[in-house]
């Protein structure tokens, strides 16, 4: 049994408990997954005690694949439903959403049951109220690891919102100083940057103490003979 990308993802979102998370899952999941999986990559290498753990994760490692596609309606689509062809062939997952007339924002949309045809790649959509909508359609298949322990799905997921919150130390923005003037004013901004920075690298320091317990852990089971673990804790 294997461990998905997804599985990491979801996992991190909870620790990061982010709004924009949820919007942007809610939005168009497959999107998501697929952005997402970049901070999965950003993460694997803060896995590396014992030495040997980065390799063993990576043994069997399956990438996760995605693609996009777009589709505007037209006059025909206003008549009956309509089937594209994506190219988007052999995808588990298929998101769409519908883009403003300004293209600001966007929502999403929900298709009806079976309307993707992984074989095909071909995109079933509904008799269309008006033709120039605009639609965004997302594809993911979810990467895959071998199989976590859930021990190690906390690690990798604490490693995930380690390297998201860190993100913000190198945001240039973050180190430029701000206007103000009589109507606006941020209070108090070197006292608020230098409590995150504090906070992120508590976060970091306790991703360390997780990852420097489980290699002695490891290295205890390593060494003592199977039967004999419980003995030895109970001297």
């Amino acid at each position: 049994m294997a461990t998905g990308w997804s599985e990491i993802i979801n996992k991190a979102a909870i620790i990061i408990d982010d709004d924009n998370w949820t919007r942007e899952l809610n939005t168009s999941p497959a999107r998501f997954f697929r952005a997402k999986s970049d901070w999965v990559t950003m993460a694997l290498p803060l896995l590396n005690r014992p030495p040997n753990l980065q390799a063993w994760i990576k043994d069997g490692m399956t990438n996760p694949a995605y693609d996009t596609a777009e589709w505007v309606s037209d006059e025909q689509s206003t008549d009956r439903e309509t089937t594209v062809a994506t190219g988007l062939v052999g995808y588990a997952m298929v998101s769409v959403t519908q883009r403003s007339a300004d293209g600001l924002s966007e929502t999403p949309y929900s298709l009806p049951e079976n309307a993707y045809d992984p074989e095909t790649g071909n995109l079933t959509f509904p008799q269309q109220t008006e033709e120039g909508t605009v639609y965004e359609i997302d594809a993911y298949t979810d990467g895959t690891f071998r199989d976590l322990d859930y021990t190690l799905i906390r690690l990798f997921s604490l490693a995930v919102s380690v390297v998201w919150d860190e993100r913000l130390d190198t945001n240039w923005l973050n180190d430029t100083m701000k206007i103000k003037d009589s109507s606006f004013e941020t209070e108090k901004e070197s006292t608020y940057m230098n409590s995150t920075g504090a906070k992120r690298s508590r976060n970091r320091a306790a991703f360390q103490d997780e990852i420097a317990l489980y290699e002695q852990n490891s290295a205890y089971l390593t060494r003592v003979p199977k039967g004999r673990h419980f003995t030895a804790l109970n001297r």
